[in-house]
This record gives C-alpha cells, sequence and structure tokens, in this order.
C-alpha cells in the first residue's frame, strides 16, 4: 500500500525494452506550469527545439516553458464520468525524463513510462522542465508540478495523497532533489497553487545521474543521522535516501 508519508523506491535497471513494448496513451491535456510572466528563475536563450539524432527518439531543448502532459488512469468499466472522490482518485507520478539536463527525451523516458504506468492504473504527467544546463529552473519546475497536480487533484481525478514521482538518469537526479528538499521550496510562492506541498509521498529514481553530486550534498546532513541500521553501508544515493526519509519523517505532514 502506497504510504501517506515520504517512502523511496530506488531502481537501478535497464527498463527500456519493458517500457518501449507499451503503445503510448492517448494524451489528455497539456499544461503550462507557470503563468504568463512570473516564471522564477531562467528560461532558454534560443527558441525551443528538437535535437536530431537517428534512433527514432524525440529529444526537447531549449525548453522555456516547462509544461506537464496528463496521461489519465484508464477508467474502471462502469465508474461514472467526471472526477471522483475518495478511494476512486487514482495515484499519480510526476514522469522526469532524461537528457543530462541538455534536453529531455520525452518519448523514450516520457510518453512510454506514462504508458506503463496506466496499464498499473496510474495516472502519469510527464514533466517537460526546462532545459538546458538549468538545474536551479528544473528543481522548480518539479516542486511546482507537484504542488500543480495537487491544487487540480479533483478535476484530474488524481489522489493527492498517493502523488509521487519517477526519474530517469539526469530525471533520476532530479526526482531525487526534489524528494530531499521539499521542506523548503527552491522559489518564493507566487499564487495559490504554491501553497500545496511539493513533497511526492514516494519516488522512484531510475538509474540516476550525478550520484555522486546527491551524496554530497546530502553528505553533512546525513552523517550526523547514521545509527546502526546503517553502520557498514556504502554512502550511496539508497542510503542518502533512507537516511533522509528518516529525518524528514518527524516534521512532515500529509500532503493535503
Amino acid at each position: 500500500m502506497l504510504s501517506r508519508f515520504l517512502a523511496f523506491f530506488v531502481l537501478f535497471v535497464l527498463v527500456g525494452t519493458t517500457f518501449a513494448q507499451t503503445a503510448t496513451p492517448p494524451t489528455a491535456a497539456v499544461v503550462e506550469l507557470w503563468p504568463e510572466g512570473k516564471m522564477p528563475g531562467n528560461g532558454a536563450k534560443e527558441a525551443e527545439a528538437e535535437v536530431p539524432r537517428n534512433d527514432g527518439f524525440h529529444r526537447i531543448t531549449n525548453v522555456s516553458r516547462p509544461t506537464l502532459t496528463l496521461f489519465p488512469a484508464p477508467r474502471k468499466a462502469g465508474a461514472a464520468a467526471g472526477p471522483s472522490t475518495g478511494s476512486g482518485q487514482a495515484p499519480a507520478m510526476i514522469v522526469c525524463p532524461g537528457g543530462g539536463y541538455g534536453y529531455t527525451v520525452i518519448d523514450k523516458e516520457g510518453t512510454e513510462i506514462a504508458a506503463w504506468l496506466n496499464s498499473a492504473g496510474f495516472t502519469a504527467l510527464v514533466l517537460k522542465y526546462r532545459t538546458p544546463n538549468n538545474r536551479a529552473g528544473a528543481l522548480q519546475d518539479a516542486q511546482r508540478a507537484l504542488s500543480l497536480a495537487r491544487e487540480r487533484a479533483a478535476e484530474w481525478n488524481v489522489d493527492p495523497q498517493r502523488l509521487g514521482i519517477i526519474g530517469f538518469s539526469a530525471g533520476g537526479h532530479l526526482a531525487a532533489r526534489t524528494s530531499t528538499s521539499f521542506d523548503e521550496r527552491s522559489y518564493p510562492a507566487i499564487d495559490a497553487i504554491d501553497r500545496q506541498s511539493c513533497r511526492p509521498d514516494f519516488a522512484v529514481v531510475v538509474y540516476p545521474a550525478y550520484d555522486g553530486e546527491i551524496v554530497s550534498a546530502l553528505g553533512t546532513q546525513l552523517e550526523g543521522e547514521l545509527s546502526h541500521d546503517f553502520a557498514g553501508e556504502t554512502f550511496s544515493i539508497p542510503i542518502c535516501l533512507r537516511v533522509a526519509e528518516r529525518i524528514h519523517l518527524s516534521r512532515i505532514r500529509p500532503a493535503t
């Protein structure tokens, strides 16, 4: 059962073949994260474009208008049309594609993941975050995406207490950062959406990039928190996330 509190499931697996075999689901909506003129931080210096490759996948760069693309969970047979309430709301995940923070591989690690999540009964929200070389902007986008999903939970038929994040490669790095820095939003609140929690209820980090940076950033805080439970274990991303969960668990409130 998905916990109402922060939980982490860290995966270091090759999953491309599994996801590639799942058809891309129909898109319900593309939603911009920020109101016009109010996006914090910086955008790209050039127009949004696709990075050419010969492998059939689509890589988007120069993103200055980050978006969420909504792929609703399939409605069960006999369910009424329109938003559900209570247990009828679907669990959901923000999907963070990889691309070395230079671009986002929007299909291989985005829409294909959405199809897989849909097949498991999850609503998927594919995040097109700011690139290139804009980690601060990407974190702001991920935090905003979680708050936006909770603000529109009824409209999108999403359970706001079962909202997680999944990321691949650089997107895995972004998911890990988002999952350990939720108690201090990385930008000043701009509207009612930002009053919603930006804490993911669970996270999946798949072959994350820049793991040394995550360990270094958390190291000072976590070393003092290591107990006998972690003694002798390699100080790596899985350990960082497990200890970070322990640190935050006593301070966080269930998402609302």
